[in-house]
């Protein structure tokens, strides 16, 4: 059975890049089924063996990317300190940018749009899910307040602005540029951290 998935996972995970290529250059609505077929080297009914729609794709790819933030800031131990958790944080989503590039500059470049192109349901846990996510970042927040690490801060405002931060990176980082993902891993935490020490 796992020899028959196999093939079918990779060119599930193939066709999700590839679009996610196209909605990055082109934007998701300018982006067309047809083109998808056609970069994937696919007749269109083969394409949507794969994905009933585009609106699919693009819930694939939110999706995706929402269970791996969730899956990497659960990895954060509970007892790190708050200044080595944020540290984290910004460290996850930059790896994460590694992983799948494409994929988190659609994610971050469609993010206002969302309720245009896919179903309320979809809308709605996918909001969910970057709220317990915001919320993760706020709660490391508080804890360096309480702690007297951080010092007294709209802690909403502040978690917002982390992670803007780290989203604009996926718009301009270059792996074969001057800064390494450590690098930027390290300036945007010290930013981060200096700005909001005791």
């Amino acid at each position: 059975m796992a020899r028959i998935a196999d093939p079918e996972m990779r060119r599930h995970r193939e066709i999700l890049t590839i679009s996610c290529k196209l909605f990055a250059s082109k934007g998701y609505h300018a982006t067309s089924m047809s083109e998808i077929a056609d970069a994937a080297k696919l007749n269109k009914g083969t394409l949507y063996h794969y994905f009933r729609s585009k609106a699919d794709i693009l819930h694939a790819v939110y999706s995706t990317i929402a269970e791996a933030i969730d899956g990497r800031l659960a990895s954060i131990p509970h007892d790190a300190a708050p200044p080595d958790a944020l540290r984290l944080v910004i460290q996850h989503i930059l790896e994460l940018h590694a992983e799948r590039p494409r994929e988190l500059e659609v994610y971050f470049q469609e993010q206002r749009h969302l309720s245009q192109w896919l179903p309320k349901a979809q809308v709605k846990a996918l909001r969910d899910a970057e709220g317990q996510f915001m919320k993760r970042v706020v709660a490391i927040i508080d804890a360096g307040i309480d702690s007297g690490q951080f010092r007294p801060v709209e802690s909403k405002l502040a978690a917002l602005g982390v992670v803007g931060v780290v989203a604009w990176a996926t718009q301009w980082f270059d792996p074969r540029g001057v800064y390494s993902r450590a690098d930027v891993a390290t300036a945007f935490g010290d930013l981060t951290i200096n700005g909001l020490t005791a």
